[in-house]
């Protein structure tokens, strides 16, 4: 029976690892509270996602794989197509059993998560920025902004790539670094409705990356990628309108294959843009009673589909560590042993898949489609051992 067994832990983030994290945690027999930086609907930002079969597993264990599975769509895989509209690759993703990936909105998977919490009397408290961290030999407490505070056995961050608490913790540590490439997202009801084939769309455009799935009820989901060439101020990228992204994503997607155009045409808002950082590496995720968890801790571009998923192994694992080890420091230090060695095998597939997108010449661009399938059987070889890795949440953590 670990130490901590019935503590109180607070989560920091309301997005999808500190939900988890507080799921994971109360069926591991701690009373969790989670508290969110930004109000109720602000925080439900972003387009869709896919959760790969290991995430799918993830949410297993914290018993909410069939509510969000109700309210998912199941995906064959994706399929890769040039400036052109010639297909240059798949990738082929079973729908059935353990081996199913299922997309859904990103507000989707949040409120299932939400409704989990509040089944299971797990409190979330919105508008609570946290602003300093205080340590004590029996403790930690948390203070926000707002003059309120919340003590604890334990502080777990969930906080984003951004993440206050890790710059609390590290306050040494250099910022993120902006990539020079801008995401962005939305959905559209094209006329007539696309072709449902359970699979997305990616297209290496003439100046972006695209990406988009065709869903049942007639509504597409899609995202790109393009160049940006400053790093966006705060509030610079919410402050353009709808009609403005439309007009520009039309601009950088002139001359792309459908189905860009025809979703494009029908898009109306509204439409979010985020811009993509590479994050520092950490010797360490934790510092006495308080410990990093996702993004917080290890940041995971979109490059390797494996960001929600990763989260959700994290929310599971460090769970699972803190039920069976007999002391916070000793969980947190399992809890990365078990994890970064995954990590770091997802984020060299990251550095493989998120290099150069649009290559600038015409004879880069013949290899590029040329040498698209090898590359893709070879990385969908390496992530095959990724993707089919289960979590046993009955399993005792040594």
């Amino acid at each position: 029976m670990a130490l901590f067994d019935r503590g109180r832990v607070v989560v920091i983030g309301g997005g999808i690892v500190g939900p988890a994290t507080a799921l994971a945690l109360h069926k591991a027999g701690f009373a969790a509270e989670v508290y969110e930086a930004r109000g109720p609907e602000e925080s439900e930002v972003g387009a869709w996602l896919t959760v790969a079969p290991n995430g799918i597993a993830a949410l297993r264990a914290i018993d909410v794989a069939d509510a969000f599975a109700t309210r998912a769509i199941p995906t064959d895989g994706i399929t890769f197509r040039n400036g052109h509209g010639k297909v240059i690759g798949t990738i082929d993703q079973l729908r059935a059993g353990e081996n199913m990936a299922l997309a859904a909105k990103r507000s989707t998977l949040h409120d299932v998560l939400r409704t989990e919490l509040a089944a299971r009397g797990i409190a979330i408290s919105y508008q609570k920025r946290l602003e300093r961290i205080e340590e004590t030999p029996e403790g930690v407490r948390a203070w926000f902004e707002d003059g309120d505070s919340a003590a604890a056995d334990l502080l777990i961050a969930c906080d984003g790539f951004r993440s206050r608490t890790r710059g609390l913790l590290f306050p040494n540590l250099p910022a993120p670094v902006f990539t020079g490439v801008l995401g962005c997202g939305g959905f559209a009801f094209p006329q007539p409705a696309l072709p449902v084939t359970g699979r997305t769309e990616m297209i290496f455009g003439h100046k972006g990356f695209w990406g988009s799935l065709a869903t049942p009820n007639g509504e597409t989901w899609w995202f790109d990628s393009f160049p940006w060439p400053n790093e966006p101020k705060p509030g610079e990228l919410a402050a353009r309108s709808d009609v403005d992204w439309l007009r520009l994503l039309r601009e950088v997607h002139a001359g792309d294959p459908a189905p860009v155009g025809p979703i494009l045409a029908s898009a109306a808002g509204p439409i979010t843009a985020w811009p993509m950082y590479d994050s520092p590496a950490l010797t360490t995720w934790s510092r006495g009673r308080v410990c990093l968890a996702g993004d917080a801790a290890h940041a995971m571009p979109p490059y390797a589909g494996q960001g929600a998923s990763m989260a959700l192994e994290d929310a599971v694992t460090l769970a699972r560590c803190l039920r069976d080890m007999p002391a916070p420091e000793a969980a947190f230090a399992a809890f990365e042993r078990l994890r970064r060695p995954r990590i770091t095998a997802v984020l060299k597939e990251v550095a493989r898949n998120g290099g150069d997108r649009a290559p600038s010449s015409q004879i880069a661009l013949k290899l590029r489609d040329a040498f698209m399938p090898l590359f893709l059987r070879l990385g969908q070889r390496r992530m095959a051992e990724i993707v089919g890795a289960r979590i046993d949440w009955d399993q005792r953590v040594a």
